[in-house]
């Protein structure tokens, strides 16, 4: 019987079987088109994270007025956020180069600016640094009108140590420097109502007595300089005549009372005795408490109603004795 006999024919309507190296193929496309797959999926996460950061980036530099910009040394690339674009009024559109935002930046402020670079080419950071800009467009703006501007920065270098990133953060403080100017002629005009006041005034932290302000007329009516005040206590001053009465008042002060009008006498330096009037307040101003001593210096009042009733006394005695009738 001869070994080469043709094979049986495959049954009708039956497909012929891939091969095993067919099969393999398919395997291979089908792993490699798995894997396009997830690099694409990957890659369109990696996508959408990235878009995300950038929109909370512009989230956050909307909220805290935060602008960025990245300039590519030698600088031949600007890259401004478009908080930074709305901060300096620049369109979306148009070009920016790092001179066009020195122009913006005030002449007096451009030495803080460049002492800030200076800062980040020795260091490689510059930490904040306030500077005004007229925005763009208002190239007459008033100082009122002028923005304040919180500058920072990194500087990122090549392996080879030559410059290769500079990006600048700058943050809008105008609202903050708007606080702090009232704040200044708030504490302007209470400096000198203070200094002001016809009556003495002596400021101390209530938890140790400490002196930390008095006003002018309250030195005048002691006589003490004020470097011989501040800083120290009452007691070491040795001010008052009477300590007990001295004593008696802080602990009263202690439980919570407020003292008004007591009488008290103080001793001045060159060993003079003087009346006054005292009230005491306890306030509290950043978180400390206060001792607010008002000081009325009455001598000269009390000397003229002890000479009144000296003279009237006199006058009383004189009249008593006439050696002839008298009457009123």
């Amino acid at each position: 019987m001869d070994s080469t006999a043709a094979q049986p024919a495959a049954a009708p309507g039956r497909a012929a079987q891939p091969s095993n190296a067919l099969l393999a193929e398919l395997e291979a496309l089908q792993a490699s088109n798995a894997t396009l797959a997830r690099l694409l999926l990957e890659a369109r996460q990696a996508d959408v994270q990235l878009e995300r950061a950038r929109r909370q980036r512009d989230l956050t530099e909307n909220v805290s007025r935060t602008g960025s910009m990245s300039i590519t040394l030698p600088a031949t690339r600007l890259e401004c956020s478009e908080q930074l674009r709305t901060l300096f009024a620049i369109a979306p559109d148009t070009r920016v180069t790092p001179r066009d935002l020195l122009r913006q930046v005030a002449r007096a402020d451009r030495p803080t600016l460049f002492a800030a670079l200076h800062e980040m080419t020795v260091s490689g950071f510059a930490m904040a640094h306030d500077i005004q800009v007229r925005p763009r467009g208002n190239p007459g703006a008033r100082a009122r009108e002028l923005l304040s501007l919180q500058v920072a920065g990194t500087l990122e270098r090549r392996e080879a140590g030559t410059p290769a990133r500079l990006t600048l953060l700058c943050r809008d403080v105008s609202e903050r420097q708007d606080v702090v100017r009232q704040l200044t002629r708030s504490e302007t005009l209470r400096q000198r109502l203070f200094d002001a006041s016809p009556d003495g005034l002596l400021v101390a932290r209530k938890r140790d007595g400490t002196i930390i302000d008095v006003n002018a007329r309250f030195l005048e009516t002691t006589g003490f300089q004020r470097e011989e005040v501040i800083g120290r206590t009452d007691a070491e001053l040795g001010l008052w005549s009477d300590p007990s009465v001295r004593g008696a008042t802080y602990s009263a002060v202690e439980n919570g009372a407020d003292i008004g009008n007591l009488e008290a006498r103080f001793r001045l330096p060159d060993g003079r005795t003087v009346e006054a009037l005292i009230a005491l307040r306890v306030i509290e101003a950043d978180g400390e408490q206060l001792v607010v001593v008002t000081v009325r210096n009455v001598t000269d009042y009390k000397n003229t109603l002890r000479a009144l009733a000296e003279s009237e006394s006199r006058f009383a005695l004189a009249f008593k004795e006439a050696p002839l009738p008298a009457f009123i």
